[in-house]
């Protein structure tokens, strides 16, 4: 039985894409026969912490005390010991696959990977940037440059080592390694994994649940019903689709009703940019259950991610939306485009450009939607299984496109394709 070692910055206890997916992925690399232990954070900030659910007895799971710092785990002096411990779990593990960014532990476990002579597998799942006070990176405008130092550093102190040291490094889509400035330093060891999401999410869907929130939201004064569902934070862009909706407010009759589900900071900014803007078709949800996810995307015309920075690799939101069957929006940033290529039921615009969302929108509501109870999936299904079963090829040494080009048709198959 394969030995994994797999070291992801913080544990399952923490909702977020990276650890979804790292233990998405452990589990179903455990059931094609791996055997997997995990390193990863536990956080000593103070009041109520995740890590107060965490349990020391597990003896697969080995834990780095460490405090938040700019958004991520960074080990404090407390970890010591672990570090010390680090080294045997290194040495009798087989392969090493560590997910990026983890400041200081990634580069600290790629070189006992290699001192050790062990296969290094990385997984970089996004640019480790500053965000900016507004959470965006306007065309033309040069970054703070204090935030241009702290990443330089990092990447020569942190991730350069494991980039260089890594046999392979796996990444969302090869446009985010190319427009990466960091990525695009390693081509030669790039192999794409295209993103998945959890079975539960698409067994949840819920038809009768489904036309329940069309009722609500739409009662008898609108006609369609637009979602956004994530976080609520700078870089997702939510400030132009608000603006957005005030174009196809004041320039069409479209009877439309919009909806932005998830919690976040910049939830007060938001409300009162809507009020400001004057809308009444706008209704902020909170957060989403997973149980109730997919019926909501079943239940809207069109589900929007309008990211606007780097931060942001591919929207999970757009893939789930695609597979119960609703039209999505997207923006050029990252690896959407890729992913999902723009066509009848998918429209790609440019990031910060309200008028092409707007225009967007109102073209997909007015090119006729698939009636609900007729609706099915427009993308090929994927869970984190088939990702694990990439996964798997790239851990026993079978992959051998390392580096290759893959098109974003390759994530498409007609309704007819997959029936066969």
């Amino acid at each position: 039985m394969t030995k994994i070692l797999t070291v992801t910055p913080l544990p399952r206890t923490i909702l977020g894409g990276i650890e979804e997916y790292a233990f998405s992925v452990a589990d179903e690399i455990k059931k094609k026969g791996f055997d997997v232990s995990i390193i990863t954070s536990k956080s000593t900030n103070s009041g109520k912490s995740p890590s107060q659910q965490i349990s020391n007895s597990d003896k697969d799971t080995l834990y780095i005390d460490s405090t938040m710092i700019l958004q991520r785990p960074v080990p404090t002096l407390r970890s010591l010991c672990a570090f010390i411990r680090v080294i045997s779990w290194v040495r009798r593990s087989e392969i090493v696959h560590i997910h990026m960014p983890y400041p200081f532990v990634e580069s600290y476990v790629s070189f006992l990977s290699w001192i050790c002579r062990k296969k290094l597998v990385v997984t970089y799942h996004m640019d480790a940037k500053l965000d900016s006070n507004d959470g965006e990176e306007k065309e033309g405008e040069r970054r703070p440059l204090v935030h241009r130092i702290i990443e330089k550093a990092y990447f020569y102190v942190s991730s350069k080592c494991p980039l260089n040291l890594a046999h392979v490094v796996c990444t969302n889509t090869s446009r985010y390694a190319k427009d990466s400035s960091i990525l695009r330093r390693y081509l030669q060891k790039i192999h794409v994994i295209y993103q998945g999401i959890k079975p539960q999410l698409y067994e949840s869907l819920d038809n009768e649940l489904a036309y329940q929130f069309r009722d609500s939201y739409l009662g008898n004064d609108y006609t369609f019903l637009v979602s956004f569902v994530g976080r609520l934070v700078p870089y997702k862009g939510i400030s132009y689709l608000l603006e957005a909706i005030k174009i196809i407010n004041s320039r069409t009759d479209l009877r439309v009703f919009f909806v932005i589900g998830g919690k976040g900071p910049e939830l007060d900014k938001l409300v009162n940019q809507t009020r400001t803007l004057g809308l009444k078709n706008v209704a902020f949800i909170g957060f989403v259950a997973d149980a109730h996810l997919c019926s909501l995307f079943r239940a809207s015309d069109i589900v929007v991610s309008p990211s606007v920075s780097a931060l942001e690799s591919t929207p999970i939101s757009l893939l789930c939306s695609l597979m119960c069957g609703t039209p999505v929006i997207g923006t050029t940033i990252g690896g959407t485009e890729e992913t999902i290529p723009s066509g009848e039921y998918a429209r790609i615009v440019n990031p910060r450009d309200s008028e092409g969302l707007a225009e967007a929108i109102i073209n997909l509501l007015r090119g006729g939607q698939p009636v609900l109870s007729n609706k099915g999936p427009l993308i090929a299904l994927r869970f984190w299984s088939h990702v694990a079963t990439d996964y798997a090829d790239v851990l026993d040494g079978s992959v051998t496109n390392i580096g290759t080009e893959r098109t974003a048709d390759s994530r498409l198959e007609t309704l007819d394709e997959r029936k066969t």
